[in-house]
């Protein structure tokens, strides 16, 4: 059984990666690959962090964080992919508008990315469970 507390974290953390998620699925349907690229991103670290307070490691630790990305990042063909320097696009000064980043995303790599993000979500889910009571959480 797990305590008060730390199921608060789990539940928040599950919220932010299911919302981020969603919204991924929205700028899909709409045709915003690039937000959904950013969307589908960001569902998955929040997935992955739940691992963190899982295992009571939970952490402000980027290095640690990414490090447990790659992990399941690397298995579902993102790292090939170069989300992180896709990513790094809005900075640079030729990119003028958002329309610009979604005509650089393809749809077919926008719905491959948000497929991965729900995909991962699953198998942390999975793990989660396996190694802690968590029927309490909404699945």
């Amino acid at each position: 059984m797990i305590d008060e507390y730390l199921k608060n974290k789990i539940d928040f953390r599950l919220k932010q990666s299911r919302e981020k998620l969603r919204l991924s699925s929205i700028m899909f349907k709409k045709g915003l690959n690039y937000k959904s690229l950013v969307f589908s991103y960001l569902a998955m670290f929040y997935a992955v962090r739940l691992l963190l307070i899982n295992s009571k490691v939970d952490s402000d630790d980027h290095t640690k964080i990414i490090e447990l990305i790659r992990g399941y990042l690397e298995p579902k063909g993102w790292i090939s992919i170069e989300v992180f320097q896709s990513l790094q696009q809005t900075n640079n000064s030729d990119v003028k508008t958002e329309n610009d980043l979604d005509n650089q995303v393809s749809k077919e790599k926008a719905e491959e990315f948000l497929t991965n993000a729900g995909l991962v979500l699953e198998e942390v889910l999975a793990k989660m469970a396996n190694s802690h009571d968590l029927s309490s959480l909404n699945r």
